[in-house]
Formats: C-alpha cells, structure tokens, sequence
C-alpha cells in the first residue's frame, strides 16, 4: 500500500470498482494534477465546465480524460473519428515525444475534424486538443486495467483483512 494511494482513496471514498479503478488511474504520478480537481468537483460542487458539449463523454471521470478509452470518445465524438482512427490518436501515451511530426499530423487532423464534425472555430479545436489530448500524453490508463487491477486489489485486501493468516502463508 502506497501512502500517496491511502490518501487518495481516504478523499474520494470509493463505494464500487469503478470508484477503485479512477483511483487506480488518478494515483498514477502524471495525474497529480487532476487529483483536487476530480475531487473538488466530485464532492465540494465545483462545476463541470465542458469546453464543447461533444466532450460529456467525460463526465464519468468529472470532466477529466484520464482513460484510454475516453481519449477514444473524444476523438469520435469531438474529431468525427471511427473507433479504429481513434485508436491511433491513443497510442500517443506511448510515444513520449518520439515522432514529433506524427503528433503534429494528429493534432491537424483532429482540429480539422473537430472544424467540420461541429462547425467549431480553429481557436476551439486547438484549445481542446492543448487541454484534453495532449494533457493526456502524459499517462493514460486503460479502463479494463484498471478495473482488473481494481477487482485483483479489492479481493487482495478483502483477504488480507479478513483472513490474515491464510493470506500471509
């Protein structure tokens, strides 16, 4: 058990595995960031306040785009995308910088599909791309991951708790 990862399930009190895999997905070390906002949002009222409304695919995760799958949605749903061209825009988390021309390729392609998909101004689809897809270069977490890691911890410290000395043997 990492301290950062207590507190952090201390201050959104999980009550479900969806709960536990935005944890999992939050608690990685790109998304400290994100961590006040998704609970500031999630318990103390603060507003989501969507950039477009193609982008509600967000809201599960309050309004923050920190799934692979989200980063899809946004692609399909803001960009006009298929599913399989989006899966392309989610490989990004895995470049980390090393093919610079193909990350200004993407970024092209998505505010032009943004443009044409919802008539929205260059200033708009560029300003969801710096806050939405490229923020989520950092690190993004795949949801079933995240859920399988979810479900392994839950019965983990389930087992750990109420079983002590089985789990340690």
């Amino acid at each position: 058990k990492s301290g950062s990862m207590a507190i952090l399930c201390k201050q959104i009190r999980p009550s479900n595995i969806s709960d536990i895999a935005i944890i999992n997905a939050l608690g990685r070390p790109s998304s400290k960031d994100e961590r006040q906002i998704y609970i500031d949002r999630k318990f103390k009222g603060k507003e989501i306040k969507h950039l477009h409304p193609s982008l509600k695919c967000l809201d599960e995760t309050q309004g923050l785009c920190i799934l692979e799958e989200q980063l899809m949605a946004v692609a399909k749903d803001v960009a006009g995308w298929s599913l399989s061209r989006a899966d392309g825009l989610r490989k990004l988390t895995k470049l980390k910088g090393k093919e610079p021309d193909f990350v200004l390729k993407l970024e092209a392609d998505f505010i032009s599909g943004a443009m044409k998909t919802h008539d929205m101004s260059y200033e708009l689809g560029k300003e969801i791309w710096n806050k939405v897809v490229e923020k989520f270069q950092g690190y993004g977490f795949n949801k079933a991951h995240a859920i399988f890691y979810s479900i392994n911890g839950y019965y983990t410290a389930y087992l750990k708790r109420h079983f002590p000395a089985a789990f340690m043997a």
